[in-house]
């Protein structure tokens, strides 16, 4: 299922013209630190578990 989403995504960016590497890049071309980093930013542990961070609740 995940690949049909990337599948997906990649088709919307060619439609909108957006270039691969340029414009967008792949998590399996990000570092170890950058999906580490990009994965903390969105998600933070409550008293009530995990929930991901909005605007509303950074």
């Amino acid at each position: 299922m995940e690949t049909d989403v990337n599948d997906w995504a990649k088709s919307q960016f060619r439609k909108i013209n957006l270039i691969k590497h340029k414009d967008y890049n792949e998590e399996s071309a990000m570092s170890e630190y950058l999906k580490t980093t990009i994965e903390k930013s969105l998600v933070c542990k409550s008293d009530f578990g995990y929930k991901l961070r909005t605007p509303l609740n950074a």
